[in-house]
């Protein structure tokens, strides 16, 4: 099997940057891969050819479809931002779909929530805690590549390159991002029936 590895965070926690960074010649790292899509997602990914196949994800779809013995096997990686500074970075790139209170209420308890369930992810043993605002030290992003991509020597250089890249998804419209939020919901319910035993 490939070597996996995964990152989780709350949104706008710079995991779209972080999926082009850890995708070179020998590794694949995919973002926001599920999408609301479930249904044979973990098979395509251990089709992937590549030595390093990863997910950097702004959420929790992921523990829809990946098995939780890979997830408590292979390198993880959370990155912690407060959820109410996730929340107002939210509002600020999405003023139009976050326009009422009723789905900014929604936000915000979901967001909440995740930010638990991050909480207990990070105690498992095979995963690191890094924050947000470090991402911008070489130092730490070397720390997190050396641990998720062991074998492919860390290219600082390109790296700093990178780093000078806004990489910012961006719902276009309003039904995406209601959709969006329709599909966290449904996570948030699948999570809360969990056996955390492993976590």
């Amino acid at each position: 099997m490939m070597g996996f590895f995964s990152i989780f965070a709350l949104p706008r926690s710079r995991t779209a940057w972080m999926s082009n960074w850890l995708t070179t010649d020998n590794s694949t790292c995919l973002h926001e891969f599920s999408n609301g899509a479930k249904d044979g997602l973990w098979d395509f990914i251990q089709s992937i050819e590549s030595d390093f196949v990863g997910i950097s994800e702004p959420g929790l779809e992921a523990l829809d479809y990946i098995p939780s013995d890979v997830l408590m096997t292979f390198p993880m990686v959370i990155i912690k931002q407060d959820a109410a500074f996730s929340f107002k970075k939210c509002l600020s790139a999405w003023p139009s779909i976050y326009s009422g209170e009723n789905i900014r209420n929604v936000l915000k308890n979901i967001l909440n929530q995740w930010s638990d369930v991050l909480d207990k992810l990070s105690q498992c043993e095979n995963c690191k805690t890094f924050y947000e605002h470090d991402l911008n030290d070489l130092n730490v992003l070397s720390e997190i590549w050396e641990y998720l991509l062991p074998d492919i020597k860390h290219n600082k250089l390109r790296t700093k390159l990178l780093m000078e890249i806004d990489m910012s998804v961006k719902y276009r419209t309003i039904d995406q991002g209601y959709q969006m939020i329709k599909r966290q919901k449904e996570t948030i319910s699948a999570i809360r029936s969990m056996p955390w035993e492993w976590a």
